[in-house]
């Protein structure tokens, strides 16, 4: 069995992902040869930082952890224009924990717009500041 070691704790769930990378990659930079081939954790390079931080992981955040980590979302409609930003912090709070940015995007963008009714022509951006 591997041993392991807690070499940091971190606050929230995408601030721990960016420990976890940065650790990876300060031990591909040191020469050790890392099982984890997760993208951005798989070789060595500079360490990152929120501005780095990949869709795929914003998109597996619940959204409490996306309040937790400042996330910012929002839809926009490929057909009139119009953007429309989606405030997480009024989603029910009986939802937050098992819902992710992931399931919410599927929902949402199979909706017409709020603005001009098309239906399939919704955008999703997720991104930190």
């Amino acid at each position: 069995m591997a041993a392991y070691q807690v070499l940091e704790y971190q606050p929230t769930h995408l601030t721990s992902l960016i420990s976890e990378t940065n650790w990876a990659r300060r031990c591909w930079n040191a020469g050790y040869d890392l099982a984890n081939r997760a993208e951005l954790q798989n070789a060595g390079g500079p360490p990152i930082d929120r501005s780095n931080t990949l869709r795929s992981w914003l998109l597996k955040l619940s959204v409490s952890e996306a309040l937790a980590d400042d996330i910012q979302v929002s839809i926009s409609c490929g057909a009139c224009g119009e953007v429309l930003p989606v405030p997480l912090a009024k989603i029910p709070e009986l939802e937050k924990p098992a819902i992710t940015i992931g399931q919410l995007r599927k929902v949402w963008r199979a909706e017409p717009c709020t603005f001009c009714s098309v239906v399939g022509e919704k955008r999703f951006r997720v991104w930190v500041d």
